[in-house]
């Protein structure tokens, strides 16, 4: 007998997306729902900065590995990439939900109702699918994303909204994840997690991007001479944002790590030379952006903070970290 609605037990409730992104903030609800309850372990466990324009990156990785190879990895899930056609979306909802599994799906903030965001601007973003009602035409949305904005804050919530809605966010997005559904799939058993082993790939990463192949620098060169473009600008708010989101969440990871492993003063020290200044850049970023039609010439502010404080202090704490590290064998 064919069921009108299917609707999934699945909870926001402790789950701390606080600076998780609109991907990883998701896979998080998914995964304490099924039982891994800190994805920290899991997102906020890479220090990391590369930035090359031949490799066409105009947003930083700041991350060395894949979400999907970092998952599997880390939990056993298996997070691949589907693809909605046309006219097949409430069957496939109905039949994935069918089979227990919630799905991740890819759209456009801009026609999305639940975000302070509709109408106003455009974003790729992406919500849970939970429960689906085919006689009211409805789908259950989980969004675990929270930021301000300049419309009001956004917090984790669960709504309904009609099909025919979230449709229109899928299909009116314009990236690569256009028409893009993702689902968890256990696969094996995750490797064990080696706290010295994160660390210790860490400063070497960090040495080996930020000293020698000077990638903050490269950002910063590369954003000086665009800034006066409004879309370049844009990108530049953009990367200094998840830079300091990611920096930020990266000192929570580090302040529940064991005190054996790495002292209380070197992680204050992170948050202190490394957290603020980013935190610094991403909101002069976003000021001065709005102001590019006034502007004569580029502002210094941001491009002095990334290279004469952040730089260095990224450089350093991997230098200390490799040197107790070292004494410590890892």
């Amino acid at each position: 007998m064919l069921l009108s609605k299917i609707d999934l037990d699945i909870g926001l409730g402790g789950v701390d997306t606080n600076y998780l992104d609109c991907v990883c903030d998701n896979i998080a609800v998914l995964l304490q729902n099924k039982g891994i309850e800190d994805a920290n372990d899991i997102f906020a466990s890479s220090w990391y900065f590369d930035f090359s324009i031949e490799q066409n990156y105009d947003v930083p990785s700041l991350d060395f590995m894949s979400l999907s190879d970092r998952l599997l990895r880390y939990t056993g899930y298996n997070f691949t990439r589907n693809i909605f056609y046309s006219k097949s979306y409430r069957e496939t909802i109905y039949e994935l939900l069918k089979l227990e599994r919630p799905l991740i799906v890819f759209g456009d903030t801009y026609y999305m109702p639940w975000l302070a965001y509709y109408e106003k601007e455009h974003h790729e973003h992406t919500c849970i699918i939970s429960g689906i009602d085919l006689q009211k035409d409805t789908v259950t949305i989980i969004d675990a994303f929270q930021n301000r904005t300049p419309w009001g804050d956004i917090s984790p919530q669960i709504v309904e909204v009609p099909i025919e809605a979230l449709v229109r966010a899928i299909e009116y997005l314009r990236t690569p994840e256009y028409r893009s559904y993702y689902y968890l799939l256990k696969e094996n058993d995750p490797d064990p997690i080696s706290y010295i082993h994160i660390l210790n790939t860490n400063q070497k990463l960090i040495l080996q991007k930020v000293m020698k192949e000077n990638t903050i620098h490269q950002f910063s060169n590369y954003y000086r001479e665009k800034f006066l473009d409004h879309e370049e600008a844009q990108k530049f708010v953009l990367s200094c944002w998840l830079s300091a989101r990611a920096r930020a969440n990266h000192y929570k990871w580090l302040s529940k790590l064991d005190n054996n492993l790495i002292s209380d003063d070197l992680i204050k020290k992170f948050n202190k030379n490394i957290v603020l200044p980013w935190r610094q850049v991403s909101e002069y970023s976003f000021i001065l952006s709005q102001k590019i039609d006034t502007l004569e010439q580029v502002p210094e502010t941001c491009f002095r903070i990334l290279e004469e404080r952040i730089a260095p202090a990224e450089i350093d704490f991997a230098q200390n970290l490799a040197s107790i590290l070292n004494v410590k064998g890892g």
